[in-house]
C-alpha cells in the first residue's frame, strides 16, 4: 500500500476505535444500573459488546506500524520516543486524575500524597483505564525481541507462531468461558498474554495479503463474531442476572476475530479508497489526537455526569449513546489539542531560554 493511503484508511481506524472505547465506558454507566430485562441494558449492553475491537485494534495498528520498518528502531530511541515518553504521559495522567478527584472530595493535597500517587503509579496502580499504557510500555520493551523474530523468520513461521498465541491466549481462555454454557471447566493457566498476539497479528495482516479462501472466511466471520459476541454476552447475563464482562474480553476468540476481522477490511478499503490531500490531512491531525482522547474522556465524561449536563445512568434515550459519545470524543480531542499545543509553547521557550 502507498503510505498516504495507509495512513488515510489506519488513522480513520484510529479515530474509529477511540470512539468505541467511549460507547464503551458511557454504555457501562447504563449497564451497572439497569435491570437485565430492560430495552436500557439490552441496547447498552449491544454498544458495549460490538464495540471491544477499540484496544485490539490499536495494539495491531502499533504492531504493524513498527515491525513494518526497514531498520530496526535503536534501543536507545525505543526507550527515549516510546518508552519514557509513554511513562511520563501515565504518571502525568495519574496524577491529574487523582489529584482532581482529591480536590472534588475536600481532601487537602500534600507532598506524602503526591508521593504516595507516584509510588502506586510506578507499580501500574492508576485510573482503570490507564492500564493501556502500562501495556504498551511492556510491548515496547518487548519490540526489539520480536523483530529480530521477523526479520529472520518467514511468512510460514510467523503463521505458525500466532497459531500457537492464539491456541495459548485465546482459545483456551474462550473454552474456560464457556464454562458458562457447558458446565465443564476448562484450566486457563497456559494463558500467554494476548497483546503480543495482538502486536504481531497486526504487522501480518498488514504485511500479507490473504489468500481470496482465506479473506472470504475472515469477512464473513466478522458479522458473525459480532452478533455472536453480543448474543453470548446476552446469554451470560441472563444466566448470572447481573452486567458482566464474559465473553468481551481481549482473549474471547469472537473478539479476537472482531479485531483481526475489521482491521484486515480497512487495509482492503485503503486499496479501494482515493482520499483527497486535505481530507488525508485532516483525518492524520485528528488521529494524533486519539491517545490524548483515550486518557482524558472518563474526566469528561465525570464531569459532564457531576454536573448533571447528562445523567448517563438513567438515560432514557440510549440509542443515542452513540451520538453522546461523538460529542465526548470531540471535547476531549480539543481539551488533548489545547494541551499539546500549550507543550509545544512551552517546549519552544525553553529552548530559547
Amino acid at each position: 500500500m502507498k503510505k498516504e493511503k495507509r495512513d488515510m484508511a489506519f488513522d480513520l481506524l484510529k479515530i474509529i476505535s477511540a470512539v468505541a472505547v467511549i460507547i464503551i465506558h458511557m454504555s457501562s454507566y447504563v449497564l451497572t444500573t439497569r435491570g437485565t430485562n430492560t430495552i436500557y441494558f439490552k441496547v447498552s449492553n449491544f454498544y458495549a459488546t460490538i464495540m471491544h475491537f477499540s484496544v485490539p485494534i490499536f495494539i495491531m495498528i502499533t504492531g504493524a506500524f513498527l515491525l513494518s520498518k526497514k531498520e530496526e528502531l535503536p534501543l536507545k530511541k525505543i526507550y527515549k520516543k516510546y518508552i519514557l515518553k509513554t511513562f511520563i504521559i501515565f504518571i502525568l495522567a495519574t496524577l491529574f486524575y487523582k489529584i482532581t478527584s482529591m480536590y472534588q472530595n475536600n481532601i487537602t493535597l500534600t507532598i506524602n500524597n503526591i508521593f504516595n500517587i507516584l509510588i502506586q503509579a510506578i507499580f501500574g496502580n492508576s485510573e482503570v483505564h490507564l492500564w493501556y499504557l502500562y501495556m504498551l510500555i511492556g510491548l515496547y520493551m518487548l519490540y526489539p525481541i520480536i523483530y529480530k523474530f521477523i526479520k529472520s523468520s518467514n511468512k510460514k513461521t510467523i503463521e505458525y507462531t500466532l497459531i500457537i498465541l492464539f491456541i495459548l491466549s485465546s482459545l483456551i481462555f474462550s473454552l474456560s468461558e464457556l464454562s458458562i454454557i457447558t458446565g465443564i471447566t476448562v484450566a486457563s493457566r497456559l494463558n500467554i498474554s494476548i497483546y503480543i498476539f495482538y502486536f504481531l497479528a497486526g504487522y501480518y495482516l498488514y504485511t500479507y495479503d490473504l489468500t481470496k479462501t482465506k479473506s472470504l472466511i475472515l469477512l464473513t466471520l466478522l458479522p458473525i463474531s459480532m452478533i455472536g459476541t453480543y448474543l453470548l454476552s446476552t446469554f451470560a447475563t441472563l444466566k448470572l442476572h447481573s452486567f458482566n464482562l464474559i465473553f468481551v474480553e481481549y482473549s474471547s476468540v469472537n473478539i479476537v476475530i472482531l479485531s483481526l476481522g475489521i482491521f484486515y477490511l480497512f487495509k482492503l478499503i485503503s486499496k479501494k479508497i482515493n482520499p483527497t490531500k486535505t481530507l488525508t490531512e485532516i483525518i492524520y491531525i485528528i488521529s494524533k489526537l486519539t491517545l490524548g482522547v483515550y486518557i482524558i474522556h472518563m474526566f469528561i465524561m465525570d464531569y459532564i455526569y457531576k454536573l448533571n449536563i447528562i445523567n448517563f445512568r438513567i438515560l432514557t434515550n440510549v440509542y443515542l449513546i452513540p451520538l453522546y459519545s461523538i460529542i465526548i470524543f470531540i471535547i476531549s480531542a480539543l481539551a488533548t489539542y489545547i494541551v499539546k499545543t500549550i507543550c509545544k509553547i512551552l517546549k519552544l521557550l525553553y529552548k530559547n531560554n
